[in-house]
């Protein structure tokens, strides 16, 4: 082959200049990270260039929502899930993971080196006239399917990431519902005490049209002014208590004020429970237990690719050598590989090997911990439910009861004051008992569901 001038020289070097200023990334339209790591089974099924990664938008929508008169559960449920910051902080990490998956897949990229050499010396190379100049590509070759193996473990990352954001979204939708249920309960509390308030001026009024006409002492007035003002004071106080309950579910969607008046439904009647050993069949779907199948992937993936570093890589170079004082140029190639001499890699596969062991006890952990939640969650349904029945079924009538024949007996003049004032007060605890009791019941339902991922009534 014949050599190669200064001037030819000179002409490469802007060529490979060139050419590598050409390598850029390059769209292969609308290639998913996710299909390329189920489908590709060597480096050669990857694509060659990087490709770009979609980044979706967060599932939020932006700015305050108009107040409304009335807000339903699944209006809340939805508030939280487009607003929550969490939520969108997760579905951001799964975004960045894509990323991350890009990047794990792409080839190294090829080194441009210069080399001068035999100048600056003594005699006749004190100068630059019997130099060598060497401009070469340098790339780095991998061998054992690491691209593919980085891939692999990359997107079982990004699946990770899946579950841990289902994992916030399901703790978003509890706390909305919990806190949905809190502020239906006190507007019941609310109605209540209301009911207590009139019921207690009713009384008021009939003592002191008796006191008038002298049929009993003004004592009795005073008692009848001391419950009555306590009812009063209890209704202010649930106030208080809605209002702090209506900015409290309105702040899990990121609002400043309660932009809600009231929320509808009622709190319910059914006191249904399945038994325990039903509800545990579906704990498999919790995201904490699900996720760990991933999780177990990802690190057999990382195993994998621990294990194919221990295949050598080999480096090739290619590149022109021209000589100074003879103005002749020619051809350079070079090979290098890692000799195996010190490190094999063999800490960091056995490192991820016990990984993968590990994973299986963490899941066994999380089967553990989510069971036991459930148990307890149950134990608080089944407390509840055991409450409202006996409420409802036994002290409540018997309240009711009581309350109208001390009422009828205090009119027949049978009774005095105090044991009116005292049938009216068990009845009005007894009330906000039952309301009480039917909040547990819907907050320890929905964390009962929450844990099993779906309603009791599919059990």
């Amino acid at each position: 082959m014949p050599g190669l001038s200064g001037r030819s020289i000179r002409l490469w070097a802007v060529v490979l200049a060139l050419g590598l200023s050409g390598c850029e990334t390059r769209p292969l339209g609308s290639i998913e990270t996710e299909a390329i790591a189920k489908t590709a089974e060597t480096d050669r099924d990857l694509p060659r260039r990087e490709w770009p990664v979609v980044i979706e938008t967060p599932p939020a929508s932006h700015g305050p929502h108009a107040q409304v008169e009335t807000l339903t559960l699944r209006e809340a449920v939805g508030r939280v899930i487009n607003h929550s910051p969490a939520i969108k902080a997760a579905f951001t990490e799964i975004q960045a993971r894509r990323g991350e998956e890009l990047q794990a897949s792409v080839k190294p990229n090829p080194d441009v080196k210069l080399d001068v050499e035999d100048f600056l010396g003594a005699d006749t190379r004190s100068g630059f006239e019997a130099s060598q100049e060497t401009l070469s590509i340098v790339q780095l070759f991998e061998f054992g399917d690491k691209r593919v193996k980085r891939l692999r473990a990359a997107s079982m990352d990004t699946s990770i990431a899946g579950w841990e954001m289902e994992t916030i979204r399901v703790r978003e939708m509890l706390q909305a519902v919990q806190a949905y249920v809190e502020v239906l309960a006190a507007q019941e509390r609310l109605d209540v005490l209301r009911k207590s308030v009139s019921l207690g001026e009713k009384v008021k009024a009939a003592v002191d049209k008796r006191v008038k006409i002298g049929s009993t002492s003004a004592i009795e007035l005073d008692r009848a002014n001391v419950t009555l003002t306590r009812a009063r004071s209890a209704v202010v106080g649930e106030e208080t208590r809605l209002s702090g309950n209506r900015l409290r579910l309105a702040a899990l969607w990121g609002a400043r004020y309660a932009d809600f008046t009231r929320v509808s439904g009622k709190l319910g009647n059914g006191t249904d429970v399945p038994s325990t050993e039903r509800v545990l069949a579906y704990t498999d779907g919790n995201p904490l237990i699900a996720r760990w199948s991933d999780e177990i992937g990802r690190r057999a993936a990382q195993l994998d690719l621990e294990a194919a570093k221990s295949v050598r890589d080999f480096t090739v170079g290619g590149g022109v050598r021209r000589y100074e004082d003879t103005d002749e140029a020619a051809f350079v190639v070079s090979v290098s590989t890692p000799l195996k001499i010190f490190d094999t890699n063999a800490g960091a596969i056995t490192a991820a090997e016990q990984r993968v062991v590990k994973a299986e006890h963490d899941r066994e952990a999380a089967r553990v911990s989510v069971t036991g939640s459930v148990a307890e969650a149950m134990t608080n349904l089944r407390v509840a439910a055991a409450q409202v029945r006996s409420l409802q079924r036994e002290v409540l009538p018997a309240a009711e009861s009581s309350y109208e024949k001390t009422q009828a007996g205090y009119e027949q003049a049978r009774f005095d004051l105090l044991n009116v004032l005292d049938a009216q007060r068990t009845l009005f605890e007894v009330r906000l008992e039952l309301v009480n009791a039917k909040a547990d019941f819907e907050k320890a339902k929905a964390q009962v569901e929450a844990l099993v991922g779906r309603p009791l009534s599919e059990i």
